[in-house]
């Protein structure tokens, strides 16, 4: 595990782009499927514990507050994608 801190910006790439992927999913049919549904509660928690760093301290918040109401509007999905792809 010495190596991570070598990895950080990688792996923190690798992430956004893994949001970005599901959000690109969702854009295509315009629904959430329970399967996406998953993957974004997945991708939350897994990146939860870097909720207190950028871009995440940004992202993370508010992602979570789009989701909550169990719905992702088209203008949260929006927001979410605009956020992701130009915070990094």
């Amino acid at each position: 595990m010495d190596y991570f801190k070598y990895t950080t910006k990688s792996r923190l790439d690798k992430s956004i782009n893994s949001l970005l992927g599901i959000l690109e999913g969702i854009a295509l049919d315009r629904a959430v499927s329970k399967d996406e549904w998953i993957l974004l509660g997945r991708w939350v928690k897994d990146n939860e514990h870097l909720a207190n760093r950028h871009p995440y301290s940004e992202l993370v918040p508010r992602l979570i507050e789009a989701m909550s109401d169990g719905r992702l509007t088209e203008e949260e999905h929006q927001n979410m994608t605009w956020l992701s792809s130009t915070i990094w």
